[in-house]
């Protein structure tokens, strides 16, 4: 055996042992080439496939999704550790939301962190009033809330995703594992099922997740270790020269994503709600809270897909005494052929009875403290 370490190796190896949110940056970069209810959010392993795995699916039913969503902090496997991180329904990421135009998303919000919290549904075009997507609304440790969120009918589809919205909590709860996608599109998905990959950055001790410094706070903070879908570097096979179309979420609360894209033959379908004809790209430049919708053609040999070095500046313009906000370079997932892959999940299409919706509390409601 070799004394040297293979460069997946060398960028994977050893993260599980060791400021302000930038959720909702611009900064958008591709290069062109030449130019049910809420279950158990069981997260499920591809058939063969070593570490991939996808968050659940809840898919609405005649225009109508009914979801609980429960955040409380849990053990999970990250990396073949144990670790303790917020959840979801028991997972990082929660369960994605697939929904169509049109559509009334339901959602009880069951609280039983320490904290208060709320939820966002980041891109949605939806109001932000009353129990709908309100920034301002304070859910008690302890409390459950009913949203009720209602898409217009000419909806944009894209890529959008949950998490947490409660002023001066949003990157802690964010980073240890608030997290999930929501879909909008008219596809079926039992015929073209395409791969959520919701990438996040986590940094753990003593087998939690780290607290934050002063520092990080001011400069944002960057995980030690990048996750996709809650697990480290993972493999997604799928069969030789087969196009796979990969629903990319930002989830890291500083981390810009500056994907390498040129060795999967990528077409970039779209970025956040705005769809296009599909454009060749060898380089995608994510900001947190971007999204993206990309189809890849599987290689003929495995493939690192690879988050390249980025560097977000200095804080001040660099008049505040340093700290690097360079993010390392980090192997996001690998995509082997298997002529076995299947897809691994299959959507849930069963609702929560509407007559267990109660209209909000005023208890629950208000401006944040």
């Amino acid at each position: 055996m070799s004394g040297g370490i293979t460069r997946r190796q060398a960028l994977t190896i050893g993260a599980l042992g060791v400021g302000a949110l930038g959720i909702g940056a611009t900064g958008l970069v591709w290069t062109t080439v030449g130019s049910q209810t809420s279950g158990s959010g069981t997260a499920t392993a591809t058939s063969g496939a070593a570490g991939w795995v996808e968050p659940s699916v809840l898919e609405s039913v005649d225009g109508v999704l009914d979801v609980t969503l429960q955040a409380a902090e849990r053990e999970v496997e990250v990396g073949g550790a144990s670790v303790r991180m917020l959840t979801y329904n028991g997972t990082v990421p929660g369960p994605t939301l697939h929904l169509r135009p049109g559509d009334l998303l339901r959602v009880r919000l069951q609280n039983d962190l320490t904290d208060p919290t709320n939820l966002h549904t980041h891109g949605l075009l939806v109001s932000a009033s009353d129990n709908s997507d309100n920034p301002f609304l304070r859910i008690g440790a302890g409390e459950s809330f009913d949203y009720e969120i209602q898409l217009p009918d000419d909806h944009p589809a894209g890529v959008f995703w949950y998490h947490p919205h409660h002023h001066e909590l949003v990157a802690d709860q964010v980073f240890a594992g608030l997290y999930g996608a929501i879909v909008v599109d008219e596809e079926d998905w039992t015929v073209t099922p395409p791969r959520v990959v919701v990438v996040s950055d986590v940094t753990v001790s003593g087998g939690a997740v780290a607290s934050v410094s002063g520092v990080e706070r001011m400069l944002g903070r960057t995980g030690e270790v990048l996750l996709v879908n809650g697990q480290p570097s993972p493999t997604l096979p799928a069969p030789a020269e087969s196009e796979q179309r990969l629903l990319i979420v930002n989830a890291c609360t500083s981390r810009y994503l500056d994907l390498r894209l040129g060795d999967l033959d990528a077409r970039v379908r779209g970025i956040d709600s705005h769809r296009r004809t599909p454009q060749s790209a060898d380089r995608l430049v994510l900001a947190p809270g971007n999204r993206a919708d990309v189809v890849i053609t599987t290689p003929t040999a495995a493939t690192d897909l690879i988050a390249a070095a980025y560097d977000r500046g200095q804080a001040g313009m660099g008049m505040m005494g340093g700290g690097s906000t360079t993010s390392s370079e980090a192997v996001v997932l690998t995509v082997v052929p298997d002529a076995g892959a299947t897809p691994p999940w299959s959507p849930t299409r069963s609702s929560v009875p509407a007559a267990t919706f109660a209209r909000p509390r005023s208890t629950a409601r208000g401006r944040s403290r």
